[in-house]
């Protein structure tokens, strides 16, 4: 399982420039050295579906099938930022490696969605999406494709010291209403008013090497992940079922890798996020 997990966050840190402690490019979107400032909205709905400290009747576990057995659980800290946690037994109450990791995601001030961070039982600090951070979607979210090109740097604190050469990403986020499949303990389709995110690991989806593409739905937090690479081989059998806008973004593309939680399963050991001990910054 910490295999699966360090090929999370491979993809991750594949789009998020070099490590040479060189300048970085001046931003348009986001602020360096200084933490951003988080808020409330109605698109934080789409990162969570509540408290960190509620313990719900499920476990939100991936579609089983080759590698499966994934918990992904999410809920909203009391700084407003959302812990987006992946945990295995037994490392289910500390944050420990090498069987957990997870991302931390916030709707900042400006209106736009972002990951903040993200760790791995491989990695042995946290990692923070520094510059525009990881975006998500802009305030222009809305039912037709809009895009930006995030300026991305890694450090390891949140104030983003020392600064370094940023990394670009082309970023493009549409939202919609989707039939989604559960299974578990809630079979059945439902309609979910869903965020997709696509991010290239380049300036462009032409000049890309890898696609990350996530689904976000409201109430429900991330649902579905996807990674797909132009010539690329399936890392193992995928079970991920069709989904609407789940498509090559250009010939030749190929999915080497999904994860779909809407696997509802019971929460027996009355499990939170607010145990997790792991937050912002």
């Amino acid at each position: 399982m910490a295999r699966v997990i360090l090929l999370l966050l491979a993809a991750v840190l594949a789009a998020c420039g070099p490590d040479a402690p060189q300048p970085p490019a001046q931003s348009s979107i986001g602020a360096y050295g200084s933490p951003p400032k988080i808020v409330a909205g109605p698109f934080l709905a789409y990162l969570s579906p509540g408290p960190a400290s509620t313990v719900l009747p499920y476990r939100r576990q991936d579609w089983p099938g080759p590698g499966s057995g994934l918990d992904q659980d999410a809920g909203t800290l009391p700084s407003g930022a959302v812990v987006n946690a992946f945990s295995t037994a037994p490392f289910e109450v500390t944050f420990r490696p090498p069987g957990v990791g997870g991302v931390i995601y916030a709707v900042r001030a400006v209106g736009m969605g972002v990951a903040l961070k993200t760790k791995d039982g491989g990695v042995p600090r946290d990692i923070f999406f520094c510059g525009d951070n990881w975006i998500l979607w802009g305030a222009d979210i809305g039912p037709d494709w809009h895009s930006v090109t995030a300026n991305i740097y890694q450090a390891r604190g949140a104030s983003c010291q020392p600064q370094k050469r940023t990394g670009p990403a082309y970023t493009q986020y549409i939202e919609a209403t989707i039939n989604v499949p559960f299974i578990g303990l809630q079979r059945g389709t439902r309609a979910i008013d869903t965020i997709v995110h696509e991010h290239y690991d380049g300036p462009s989806i032409a000049r890309a090497k890898s696609l990350e593409r996530m689904y976000f739905g409201k109430g429900i937090g991330r649902y579905r992940w996807e990674y797909w690479a132009p010539r690329g081989t399936p890392l193992r059998r995928l079970v991920c079922p069709a989904l609407d806008y789940s498509v090559p973004p250009a010939p030749g593309w190929v999915m080497t890798d999904c994860r779909m939680w809407t696997n509802l399963v019971p929460n027996t050991t009355k499990f939170s996020l607010g145990a997790y001990g792991w937050g912002y910054p």
